[in-house]
């Protein structure tokens, strides 16, 4: 769970951490709609980033829904890469 400074609740992280492959990988992150756009996602990634940097994790991976271009431009911003591309067509 993510806290404010005032220890409330303003949403979800979910990750794990691979040690097989020094590696992580972000499932879930969710900020709650009346906390959105104040940089609780950007201060969570940062924090889960050092975190892990100091527990000699290597890499992060994750997916994002390409109807996300909000959570798109966040990773982008924090230095994230594209390393595929999944596509679909509904019939």
């Amino acid at each position: 769970m993510i806290h404010a400074d005032s220890n409330e609740q303003v949403g979800i992280l979910w990750y794990s951490v691979i040690p097989e492959i020094n590696a992580a990988y972000l499932y879930h992150i969710l900020i709650d709609d009346n906390h959105r756009v104040k940089g609780f996602g950007t201060s969570t990634i940062e924090k889960l980033q050092d975190t892990l940097k100091e527990q000699g994790v290597k890499s992060i991976g994750l997916s994002v829904f390409g109807k996300n271009e909000g959570a798109y431009r966040l990773y982008k911003k924090l230095g994230y890469s594209n390393t595929r591309i999944s596509m679909e067509k509904t019939l």
